[in-house]
């Protein structure tokens, strides 16, 4: 099992969102991942772990979704989750429909 940051440009420090008058307003965050371009060109491999999006602290998610593009082995399946929680949002997606 690796662990592959696959984040991208941004990080964890502060918001995105425009502060205005106190109060922090709604942004989206995505991110297209390439599962055969990671670990340098082999692909991920069982109980990889792919770190998709840096969110901030104090951040509130209101919702997670998975787009599968191009179907994975009919084997693979996927968990969406957070560093405590590996399938929180997510949990066992064939790849085959995604969300």
């Amino acid at each position: 099992m690796a662990t592959y940051n696959v984040t991208g440009p941004g990080g964890t420090a502060g918001h995105p969102s425009k502060l205005s008058a106190g109060i922090r307003t709604p942004y989206l965050v995505e991110n297209t991942i390439d599962v055969s371009a990671v670990n340098g060109d082999s692909g991920a491999a069982q109980n990889d772990i792919l770190q998709a999006i840096d969110v901030p602290a104090e951040t509130l998610v209101m919702n997670v979704g998975l787009e599968v593009l191009t179907a994975l082995s009919s084997s693979v399946t996927l968990d969406v989750g957070d560093g405590d929680t590996v399938d929180i949002y997510v949990d066992g997606d064939t790849n085959a429909t995604g969300y």
